[in-house]
């Protein structure tokens, strides 16, 4: 089995995924430019990320991180990242031919870096879907793993050495053990080969508020911690609503999408979303490649690439419009739903919001956006466009249509 390593470190990944589709279709409401510092960040920053080694039984593997915590002989805990509503890793994304490939999942200042363990906090659910079957496996906890009071397992794990500014650990999906309807799940300290690789890190939906705000730059703080947020000509600005000339300002909660860089210690901003506060934020979120597309229907299938807030049930989700969803342009624009399913049809890759089913295997929309993310990129990650309505649970089903 493959383990999803699951990387805690203090530096960063500095790549800057262009947006390909027309760069931004809003403005920073701002005019003082900063510089992006070239030095890395101060040691008492610990960088949070997942990573994965080689494992050939699933083509996909979900699980969701809420917690993780260093800790010390005397029984003291830091915590290092933590998030009630979680976040969900495709396990099986974070590694390919080349090897490990890392997802940003948060940062936290720590002063004291004695620590001789990591506790690592993860939804009692996991999902994992084996090579050759596109419907998930649900699969719990094993009974004697430890939980806390929120009944999330716990998984602790030796940290030789220390803190240090790249902690890498490795969800060893490999060693994993699967046995009646139950997982006992591996992590280890792992590591950094390909950690300074640009090109190694994952673009990743990271969720907090903004503060101050330059024109090619500013701090989100959210469950993850706060970091620097770098933007360009081709970061693209929008509005979940749709609404042209949206305007980044302090205050306003976004979701960047973007990749992290180390040698800058910033996260490189691809989109950023202005969000709508509270509404909206437990509803599932999904990325993927689209496919079975019946526009009179208005619905569509979509492989799973990444997940927020829920774990799917299969690899291939149905996904269902209404005469309520808002459709958006790849610039985050609303447009009306004949052109979206016009467009969808060429798009490499489409991010959808709503309610989602897992007994129907259907999510239903209430914003669906067209992505610049190439089909080709998803395919190159093990992630592939659905081709047949066989392949989708609940496709053939007319009661999961209109």
């Amino acid at each position: 089995m493959n383990v999803k390593k699951f990387i805690l470190t203090l530096a960063g990944c500095a790549l800057l995924y262009g947006c390909s589709g027309g760069g931004s279709s809003s403005s920073v409401s701002t005019a003082t430019p900063a510089p992006i510092p070239t030095t890395t960040p101060a040691d008492s920053v610990t960088r949070v990320f997942v990573t994965d080694n080689p494992e050939t039984e699933h083509q996909q593997f979900w699980t969701r991180v809420f917690k993780v915590e260093a800790l010390d002989d005397n029984g003291g805990a830091r915590t290092l990242f933590d998030d009630p509503r979680g976040r969900v890793f495709d396990l099986k994304t974070l590694r390919d031919a080349q090897g490990n490939r890392f997802a940003f999942l948060g940062q936290a200042t720590v002063e004291d870096r004695t620590a001789t363990r990591l506790r690592v906090h993860l939804e009692d659910r996991f999902v994992a879907m084996p090579v050759g079957s596109n419907v998930g496996v649900e699969l719990r906890g094993a009974d004697d793993l430890g939980r806390d009071a929120q009944a999330h397992v716990e998984i602790e794990f030796e940290l030789p050495g220390g803190l240090d500014d790249n902690v890498v650990v490795d969800f060893d999906l490999a060693n994993f053990t699967i046995a009646g309807g139950t997982v006992r799940p591996v992590l280890r300290l792992a590591a950094h080969t390909g950690l300074d690789d640009v090109a190694r890190h994952e673009v990743e939906d990271t969720a907090g508020v903004v503060s101050n705000l330059t024109a090619n730059s500013f701090t989100l703080t959210g469950n993850g911690g706060s970091v620097v947020v770098s933007l360009s000509a081709s970061t693209v600005i929008y509005a979940i609503n749709g609404a042209a000339g949206a305007t980044l300002q302090n205050g306003l909660p976004v979701e960047v999408e973007g990749r992290f860089d180390t040698a800058s210690g910033r996260l490189i901003a691809q989109t950023v979303k202005i969000e709508d506060g509270a509404a909206g934020e437990a509803e599932a979120e999904l990325q993927g490649v689209p496919g079975l597309i019946d526009a009179a229907a208005k619905t569509f299938a979509m492989t799973a690439s990444r997940a927020d807030n829920f774990q799917p049930a299969a690899s291939n989700v149905q996904v269902a419009t209404t005469n309520s969803t808002v459709f958006l342009s790849n610039a985050g624009v609303s447009i009306g739903a004949a052109d979206f399913f016009a467009q969808l049809a060429t798009a490499g890759s489409v991010e959808v919001r709503g309610a989602y089913d897992p007994a129907t295997n259907r999510l239903t929309a209430d914003r669906v956006k067209l992505d610049a993310v190439e089909a080709e990129a998803e395919v190159e990650h093990g992630v592939e466009a659905p081709q047949t309505p066989a392949d989708v649970p609940g496709a053939d089903d007319p009661a999961n249509h209109g």
